[in-house]
């Protein structure tokens, strides 16, 4: 998943930036009670968007695969 699109969801959850650090931004849930650091790489793997997630309290997003995961996924499989 691309890190815009895990800011996206974060925000419309009433997610907030709260720092930045060396190469993390630091983020509050919506009431503020539980926080974590999300890495600024341009792709996130699915386990770590979901570690992310549920850390924050957030509710599931919709599983969409970027074009360059997909497109890794796909090339892996026809590979004999």
């Amino acid at each position: 998943m691309k890190l815009r699109d895990l800011e996206r969801h974060l925000i419309a959850h009433g997610g907030r930036k709260v720092g930045e650090g060396g190469k993390h931004t630091k983020w509050r849930s919506a009431d503020g009670a539980h926080a974590t650091a999300v890495p600024r790489h341009s792709e996130l793997g699915p386990g770590l968007v979901h570690a992310i997630r549920r850390q924050l309290r957030m509710p599931p997003l919709e599983q969409r695969l970027s074009r360059c995961y997909a497109t890794q996924r796909a090339s892996a499989s026809w590979s004999l």
